[in-house]
């Protein structure tokens, strides 16, 4: 889930699928280069069909079919992990001021997807019998897709291409990156590595903006894997009908946070900011916005503001802890949500355009109908609003699904007559983000957030065919099959 973007720019041209990514200056990430382009490495676009072709070349020669050559290529997308931390983690800083620990913690993330793959590949490929009597033994085998397409965004774009594509490659497929021009050290430096580390007719990549973006979707595979937001998702299924090619959009939303009367407000308060203000709120599941019952609602809004000069200090513009927007464009237009929202400002609402920094701000009850509670904001902006639970529902439920759904109560009770009618991606009760953190859980959208899952063995599941396969004994005959009939 990346920011949000105008779906309804008209479009000027009506001879491809792709006509929109033009029309809305939108690279494959969902996001308008600001001299990105410039400074990453474009691929050739002549270059993009044949690198198709030979992943296709090399999966049809059966290159990643069996277990051990799939294990060989795990274990070389975790040696890149681990040989190169400190470098990745330094491209990452470099593009999103992001504190080294915590990317550290994301790309151990990393290695241990590919340990989970490893370990689970032979009890993952099994096939699984589910009949087996009177001469027919039925089974459901996994088999690989193909050649797979994995569109990475910017936000996170190591954990957000590695994760996918571990469970591509332990699926037995052979897999075409599109990396995000936005974050141009990062992905040069992911795409050099790659080009080292992985034969290019197994694994390869694509750089650059707008015109590598519509050559990548202009080819045929097998499955396309797109983080992103809802307006390209949209393109990118577009493209995909053209071959019936199936996809997984993993999207975002406006994630809402329950806070109930039987929550703990001092947790709730210091996992709600920490949650919002990772790496700057540019997180697809990071919440969005804070539903508070009124009798908790003026504690917590003291207690949340509290948890960021906690967090950050009295000024977040030094703290190292703090990240910075990705571009000066995403700044402007986090800033600009901060306008006439009709709330009160609370704490934050400085930015600096120059320096990509928008401080942890906290409105509280803006306009439902303002820009702060109509667009996903990513960043680090919270809207925090006083509302009994019947009014919270027969708001959130009037919106698009969101990607994840938060509550905080102390049994049951308050809890689950939230969770029941209100749909979304995931649920995490009495925590944020942490449910997308494990990989023996699935992970993805429903509705306008996404479709499909994936994490461990979910992804695998998506990035495989499930094959219905029957056995009939060789002499097993019944003549009441054939006419004529009785």
């Amino acid at each position: 889930g990346e920011a949000p973007v105008d779906a309804n720019k008209p479009t000027r041209r009506h001879d491809n699928t792709m006509a929109a990514v033009q029309d809305l200056s939108l690279g494959a990430s969902g996001e308008a280069p600001v001299d990105a382009s410039s400074r990453s490495t474009d691929t050739p676009l002549e270059a993009i069909a044949p690198m198709v072709d030979a992943l296709r070349a090399s999966f049809d020669a059966g290159a990643v079919r069996s277990n051990d050559a799939r294990i060989a290529q795990l274990q070389t997308l975790q040696r890149l992990v681990e040989e190169n931390l400190e470098d990745l983690v330094e491209a990452v800083h470099t593009d999103l001021g992001r504190h080294r620990s915590f990317t550290r913690k994301t790309l151990g993330g990393c290695s241990r997807a590919c340990t989970l793959a490893i370990d689970n590949l032979s009890t993952w490929t099994a096939p699984k019998v589910t009949l087996q009597s009177d001469g027919v033994t039925q089974q459901v085998r996994l088999t690989p897709r193909g050649v797979v397409c994995i569109i990475v965004p910017w936000n996170f774009p190591n954990p957000l291409a590695i994760k996918p594509l571990a469970t591509a490659l332990a699926a037995g497929n052979t897999v075409l990156l599109k990396l995000s021009e936005v974050c141009p050290t990062i992905s040069n430096q992911l795409a050099s590595l790659i080009g080292r580390y992985f034969d290019p007719a197994i694994v390869n990549v694509v750089q650059g903006a707008v015109p590598q973006a519509t050559e990548v979707l202009a080819q045929k595979y097998d499955l396309i894997f797109y983080t992103g937001n809802s307006a390209v998702g949209r393109i990118v299924m577009q493209a995909a009908a053209k071959h019936l090619t199936p996809v997984v959009l993993e999207l975002g939303g406006k994630n809402p946070v329950f806070v109930t009367e039987s929550a703990d407000i001092d947790v709730a308060a210091r996992k709600i900011i920490d949650g919002r203000m990772k790496n700057a709120g540019q997180f697809c599941v990071a919440p969005d916005y804070v539903l508070a019952a009124p009798a908790v609602y003026d504690a917590l809004l003291e207690k949340l503001k509290k948890a960021i000069v906690e967090f950050f200090g009295q000024d977040p513009r030094t703290s190292e802890s703090f990240s910075r927007i990705i571009n000066a464009r995403h700044t402007a237009r986090i800033a600009s949500l901060l306008k006439d929202h009709g709330g009160v400002l609370e704490a934050g609402g400085e930015s600096d355009v120059s320096e990509r920094f928008v401080a942890p701000t906290i409105v509280s009850n803006p306009r439902l109908d303002s820009k702060l509670m109509q667009e996903e904001i990513f960043g680090p902006v919270l809207p925090v609003l006083r509302m009994d639970t019947e009014q919270a529902l027969k708001f959130v439920r009037g919106k698009p699904e969101p990607l994840a759904l938060y509550v905080f109560g102390a049994d049951s009770a308050a809890w689950e007559p939230i969770v029941d009618v209100v749909r979304s991606g995931g649920v995490c009760i009495n925590d944020v983000i942490v449910h997308m953190l494990n990989e023996t859980l699935p992970f993805g959208g429903c509705g306008e957030s996404g479709m499909g899952s994936y994490h461990g063995e979910w992804g695998f599941k998506a990035f495989s065919h499930e094959r219905a396969v029957m056995v009939v004994e060789a002499n097993a005959d019944t003549p009441a099959r054939y006419p004529p009939y009785a």
